[in-house]
């Protein structure tokens, strides 16, 4: 079940006797300059109701990007306090496109 802000309520049960628990996970996108060896926030996250729109989305963004910003893109996941990237798109010194799937 997807909320518009990209949440999505999970049942999770450690064991049999361990009743489930509702976590919330949340998708969104995060981009970042990256020159000179620093990362400069680009915008603001973007929420997406699930993994594989954040992909895309962060697919979107690099591509419709001026090459010279040679900005990055991750699809992530924050499940309470932790947040996983799970997808990098990015454009390289050489203005090309890269992507990267992280496990």
């Amino acid at each position: 079940m997807h909320s518009l802000l990209g949440a999505s309520t999970l049942r999770n049960a450690i064991d049999s006797n361990t009743p489930p628990e509702e976590v919330e996970m949340t998708y969104f996108v995060r981009t970042m300059e990256m020159h000179k060896d620093s990362t400069k926030v680009y915008s603001a996250e973007v929420p997406c109701p699930a993994l594989e729109t954040a992909k895309n989305e962060a697919k979107r963004i690099v591509l419709a990007a001026p090459r010279s910003l040679m900005l990055q893109a991750d699809a992530c996941f924050r499940n309470r306090d932790q947040v996983r990237t799970k997808y990098r798109c990015w454009i390289n010194e050489r203005g090309e496109f890269q992507e990267r799937a992280l496990i």
